[in-house]
């Protein structure tokens, strides 16, 4: 079988920790201030995510969202999905499945 070749995924990959933690921040600071709700186009605007309003509602993501003080805003953050979206289009080569229908298909163990 051909081994598939990607292109230095490392400076990519550091630019896109850097987005991140900056709409982590973002997000960290909007709730401190007290925000009962966050629009998350505009905090992905202002991280300089580059991520359509179509792609949020092809994925199911709310344009509004209601912080959830008491977390870590990565439990409740749909940061995920925009994620992916931003790696496809950084990487369309790399065939990245949808964060959704990965975790769908992910065997649960019952009880």
């Amino acid at each position: 079988m051909a081994e598939i070749k990607f292109p230095n995924r490392g400076p990519i990959i550091d630019e896109a920790n850097k987005k991140f933690d900056r709409l982590g921040k973002l997000v960290t600071e909007a709730v401190a201030k007290g925000s009962k709700t966050l629009n998350i186009h505009e905090l992905l605007k202002q991280a300089d995510i580059d991520v359509t309003v179509e792609h949020l509602e092809r994925s199911h993501i709310p344009a509004e969202l209601i912080p959830v003080s008491f977390l870590p805003w990565t439990q409740w953050f749909p940061w995920e999905a925009v994620w992916v979206s931003y790696l496809q289009k950084r990487f369309p080569e790399a065939h990245l499945v949808d964060h959704r229908s990965t975790l769908a298909r992910m065997p649960v163990p019952m009880p």
